[in-house]
């Protein structure tokens, strides 16, 4: 009886596990035999998750080019062992989910496809949509965050995708005199996993020979790299460009203090051996909460610790040129198929990471401060051009949307769209787009910094899910602007003669002939028109700007410290200066301090000195009368 009882619960088990087993999929890749899974949202795909691409970046390799990952002989199963590569602390309660066990052993991609068993006949192949995660290069993971899995686009596109990590922040970006002329570690991972696929992909479905690389922020900030980088050359078709900020990259020399010298003395360590054996926490402890690009002066004093901590560095190896502008009027971009897109407010967004108090007092700032905080900015000379030219902007809202105008015009639009311009001169077919879509309607932040990844299949995949998203405003006016965006990025993705929207919209090559033809997309809306992006942003202004470098020398967030409040007294200045928390600033400080100190001295004596030839002469005119 009770073997009986035994058997017919084995017989239930067996039941109810089997299907659940059937549904896996293992293809036989070079990398070795991997699982894949039935996706959650949608069991028609399939996601094969957390492959290892490369060996551990840990120990002696840190800080090292990635070595590829030897092939396994026996399954391998990434459910459950994802892992985010180490961001930056004070940045993770801004991601979109906590990020799930962080580790250097995280160079990992996904591998998402519509069918199981994926096809490998040649013919049927589909295209290959490769994702490079945003993130300031500091936080985010296209393995462990739902808000980088690309499951709407693969189920409506039928395409297979790739959604990466790399290393960020200093584990990704240092720069030290130890490792030479060695740097840009997170564009060396995101080349290796590139290699992966060439290698790996046709067993999953996937055509080596169309790929499409996207990158959103950072990561399209990465595409350029890649699109000038000829090791990078043969890995990829297409391109995607989206939100990407146009800086100047530093210099080594500059990389090396403000990155690998003051990490060095940040954590306390004598040498490279040192720093090696360092914990990666301590690592990511010690860096700026928000690690923007853009270099900064010595006279900002409030952005000094957002100074050039993450970004890409002219190493004249993978990063040969400091203006990739230049780069393109000089032909030194690949000549692919690209799209560049940029929104209609790309800066509003990134504030909520910046976290300065004295952002909300901008709002209320004065003209007169207005005027010393974009001066403080751009120099006085500059500041009075700019001025001039938001002086609507000024008048009909506050100092805090002029900020965000020219903050976004100058570092997002009006570059990007510059570049579009050059490249277009050179043949190569270029696509643009501007993203006026705002969600929630009413969202404060406008058409935000990024709008264009909700559009690739995240919509309607997620209003299917939860109907309660249409009270945040997401409705099937959304799902229809999804729908029909989707079919025209399909098109570009399979490398179609004709890029032609869902509602019919032929989305044309950018150029003088065209007008620079931009497509604009709006809630339930897709339109081609003319140079919109310079109407809207101020562009001819900024161009006019770019002849002196303005594009790579602006400084738009640089507050004086004494902007709202009274100037402060000179024992306040010594005090400021004597209590720096950094090595450099503090021995140059200390040396300005020696300076005063020596002429105050020397005014000092000199006026003992007169003051006393004069009473000595004093009493000589007496002794005479």
């Amino acid at each position: 009886m009770r073997s009986s009882a035994l058997e017919y619960g084995a017989f239930l088990l067996a039941f109810i596990v089997f299907p659940a087993r059937c549904q896996e999929v293992v293809i036989d890749a070079p990398a070795g035999p991997i699982v894949g899974h039935p996706v959650a949202a949608d069991a028609s795909l399939h996601v094969f998750e957390a492959i290892p691409y490369a060996l551990p970046p840990v120990g002696l390799r840190r800080w090292r080019p990635p070595e590829p990952h030897p092939p396994w002989s026996s399954a391998y199963d990434g459910r459950g062992r994802g892992k985010s590569c180490p961001m930056i602390e004070r940045m993770r309660p801004h991601t979109a989910a906590e990020p799930a066990g962080m580790s250097e052993d995280c160079l990992q991609l996904n591998v998402w496809t519509p069918s199981a068993p994926p096809t490998q006949q040649p013919d049927e192949l589909l295209p290959v949509f490769f994702i490079i995660h945003g993130g300031a290069f500091a936080f985010g993971s296209g393995v462990t965050e739902p808000f980088w899995h690309p499951v709407g686009l693969v189920a409506d596109q039928r395409l297979v995708a790739v959604s990466i990590n790399y290393r960020l922040g200093a584990l990704g970006w240092l720069a030290h005199p130890s490792i030479g002329e060695t740097t840009n570690f997170m564009l060396l991972d995101q080349k290796m996993a590139l290699q992966w696929v060439q290698t790996n992909i046709r067993s999953f479905g996937g055509d080596p020979s169309r790929v499409t690389l996207y990158g959103l922020s950072a990561g399209g900030q990465s595409v350029l790299h890649h699109l000038v980088w000829p090791l990078s050359e043969p890995l990829f078709h297409r391109a995607i460009i989206s939100s990407a900020p146009i800086i100047e990259e530093a210099s080594m020399e500059e990389a090396y203090k403000r990155r690998g010298e003051r990490l060095q003395r940040a954590v306390a360590a004598k040498n490279m051996e040192e720093m090696r054996n360092v914990h990666w926490s301590n690592l990511t402890a010690v860096q700026p909460p928000m690690p923007f690009c853009p270099l900064v002066s010595g006279r900002d004093v409030q952005m000094a610790s957002y100074a050039v901590e993450s970004c890409p560095v002219v190493d004249n190896n993978i990063v040969t040129h400091a203006n990739l502008i230049t780069l393109a009027k000089q032909g030194g971009f690949q000549k692919k198929p690209v799209i560049i897109s940029t929104a209609d407010d790309e800066y509003p967004l990134l504030l909520q990471f910046v976290g300065h108090t004295e952002w909300q007092k901008l709002a209320n700032a004065t003209a007169e401060q207005t005027r010393r905080f974009v001066a403080n900015s751009f120099g006085r000379d500059k500041a009075t051009k700019i001025l001039h030219e938001y002086e609507s902007v000024l008048r009909e809202r506050d100092p805090l949307a002029m900020a965000n105008a020219y903050a976004g015009d100058a570092m997002f639009s009006c570059p990007n769209r510059r570049l579009a311009m050059e490249l277009s001169k050179r043949r190569v077919p270029v696509y643009t787009s501007l993203w006026r879509t705002i969600l929630p309607p009413g969202n404060p932040l406008g058409a935000m910094h990024g709008i264009d990844w909700r559009y690739h299949g995240h919509i309607r995949q997620q209003l299917g899910q939860d109907r309660r998203l249409q009270d945040m405003g997401q409705d099937e006016t959304d799902a229809w602007t999804e729908g029909m965006y989707l079919a025209g990025l399909g098109a570009f993705v399979r490398g179609e003669a004709e890029v032609k929207m869902g509602n019919g919209v032929v989305w044309e090559t950018t150029g003088e002939a065209n007008g620079y033809a931009t497509l604009e997309i709006d809630r339930g809306s897709i339109k081609l028109v003319g140079d919109t992006v310079n109407e809207r942003h101020h562009c001819e202004f900024w161009d006019a700007f770019a002849t002196d470098q303005a594009y790579s020398e602006r400084q738009p967030f640089a507050i004086p410290p004494d902007l709202f409040g009274p100037p402060p007294t000179i024992a306040q200045q010594l005090a400021a200066l004597l209590t720096s928390s950094d090595e450099p600033t503090f021995v140059s400080n200390m040396c300005v301090v020696c300076v005063i100190s020596t002429v105050l001295i020397a005014a000092v004596l000199l006026l003992q000195w007169v003051m006393g030839g004069q009473g000595k002469r004093g009493k000589g005119a007496d002794k005479t009368d």
